[in-house]
């Protein structure tokens, strides 16, 4: 997976030529021995950073070769890439869609995949060190919030968990699940994206909101979970 955003940070500008602990550069060297993930995403001391950000990406493999293929990868996951350059082996796992007896075309050796963020955590610094020395306000902790998402076959996110501020003071986890109107003719018109049911609980399951989506049918009326023809909104009923 290429070109994916990982990291990203805001810094005082400082840090980029005239940091007394190193800077950036040396920031960067440390990030990329680093044995975890928290201090492979420091790119920068955290000294200067005012928002600092991670996700961590799932691949979602669709279709895939059912026949032996020539391919170099790791198919077992363990880490060490097998060779079957020269001993062609079907692709292991298969396809989400291969129970079905999709594949891809004999012979195209091709698999379709898609990949979605599936952790993102946030860390913001209101008094970080440079702030702190220069100002002399007191040094505050970083702030940190996580989520985590899931996604359907078709692209959908169906799950966002944002656990909110870490730490036990805090207690504002919510849990945000969606279901999409895959009924009637939403498929043969290949329209997959459109929600049907949005809700809302906290980490124990308690209600906290619910959205519920109604599309083409009668004016103002609609039907849920069903794309008649042309997937119109017709009505939406929030429920707090």
């Amino acid at each position: 997976m290429k070109g994916l955003q990982w990291v990203e940070e805001q810094v005082d500008p400082v840090v980029l030529h005239s940091a007394a602990d190193g800077g950036f550069d040396s920031g960067c060297a440390a990030a990329a021995v680093a044995p975890t993930a928290d201090g492979q995403a420091q790119l920068t001391p955290d000294a200067y950073v005012y928002r600092r950000s991670r996700q961590e990406w799932t691949l979602r493999r669709l279709y895939r070769p059912s026949e032996a293929v020539p391919y170099f990868a790791d198919q077992d996951a363990d880490g060490v890439i097998e060779d079957y350059r020269n001993i062609p082996a079907p692709p292991v796992p298969p396809g989400r869609f291969a129970s079905q007896g999709i594949a891809v075309l004999p012979g195209n050796g091709r698999s379709v995949s898609f990949v979605f963020v599936s952790h993102q955590m946030t860390e913001v610094r209101e008094a970080n060190g440079l702030l702190s020395f220069t100002l002399g306000y007191p040094q505050a902790a970083a702030l940190r919030t996580t989520k985590t998402f899931d996604h359907d076959d078709y692209g959908n996110q169906t799950l966002m968990h944002d656990r909110g501020l870490e730490g036990a003071s805090f207690d504002d986890e919510r849990v945000t699940t969606t279901t999409y109107a895959h009924g009637g003719n939403a498929f043969s018109l290949w329209v997959l994206d459109k929600p049907d049911t949005v809700t809302v609980t906290d980490e124990q399951g308690a209600f906290v909101a619910k959205k519920v989506y109604f599309y083409d049918g009668k004016p103002f009326v609609g039907i849920q979970g069903q794309i008649d023809t042309r997937a119109l909104l017709n009505r939406r009923v929030d429920e707090k």
